[in-house]
């Protein structure tokens, strides 16, 4: 085993061979990102053509718990990395179609299929890490996983690290990065990267203030059904900035937002506030 330190943990690496990835480079800690985007797509497209995960996403949408487990198990003992993540997500909590919630199986099921390179499941195991939902909780270490995620193109991971350089949740705030990844998010339309970079250009973060630029990302990252840019929709009508002032318009995106699913890996932001003075 090899290690170095890393900016935000100490990365250790080793060499196993894993079901269609022989001699891939797994880490005990998270690896560096160059090691894993070469994976990133290929994983994926192979994986998705397997008809265990289509049988076993057809038994969850027909309420099939029984059969839905039994495919997605066969296809996790082939090794594939779709299918150890959405069969973490039911294990990971109430699912309602009577899959067991086991979160020590979905702790594991997460970190096999994010060290193959699949970005969701990276994302899901830095949540964990960020919530303390299993796992101690442990931003440096949870912001680390973020940093894989979004290098294996999982794109709402650069909008929630973003957040974290913006909000200056590990360290200083760098205004500099934020925006980095916001619009590295936000030019593969990302709708969680969209809205933070709304925030962005109406507060001056990183980019200079442009309120025409940050209604229309908030708008387009709202029609993707964001709930955090349906939000901000309701002041930016409100006092107009940034458009016309609307209030029809901002009593109607208050009720869409009102009635947005919030998931729990939903980042929120809490800085609407802070662009309303210039409205006054």
């Amino acid at each position: 085993m090899a290690c170095v330190a890393g900016a935000a943990a100490m990365l250790c690496s080793m060499q196993v061979s894993a079901p269609g990835w022989a001699g891939t480079v797994i880490y005990d800690f998270p690896p560096p990102p160059a090691s894993i985007a070469p994976l990133a797509a290929a994983l994926q497209q192979r994986d998705e053509t397997d008809p265990l995960l289509a049988a076993a996403r057809a038994a969850v949408a027909a309420k099939d718990g029984k059969t839905a487990f039994a495919r997605y198990s066969q296809a996790v003992a082939g090794g594939n990395a779709v299918a150890m993540t959405e069969l973490a997500d039911l294990q990971n909590s109430l699912n309602g179609i009577d899959v067991p919630v086991d979160m020590q199986a979905a702790e594991e099921l997460y970190r096999r299929a994010g060290l193959m390179g699949y970005g969701r499941a990276l994302w899901r195991f830095g949540n964990l890490y960020e919530k303390g939902d299993g796992l101690p909780k442990d931003l440096p270490r949870a912001f680390a996983w973020y940093e894989l995620a979004a290098a294996a193109g999982f794109d709402p991971a650069n909008g929630r690290l973003a957040i974290a350089y913006w909000q200056g949740e590990e360290a200083t705030p760098d205004p500099a990065k934020a925006a980095q990844y916001a619009m590295r998010g936000e030019s593969r339309g990302d709708p969680l990267s969209r809205a933070v970079l709304a925030h962005f250009y109406l507060q001056g973060v990183g980019v200079p203030r442009d309120a025409a630029r940050g209604f229309h990302l908030a708008f387009m990252a709202a029609e993707q059904g964001e709930i955090n840019a349906r939000f901000l929709l309701v002041p930016l009508y409100h006092f107009g900035l940034g458009i016309a002032r609307d209030q029809s318009q901002a009593d109607h995106w208050f009720d869409v937002a009102s009635h947005t699913p919030q998931r729990n890996d939903d980042p929120i932001i809490l800085e609407i506030g802070a662009i309303v003075p210039d409205a006054q």
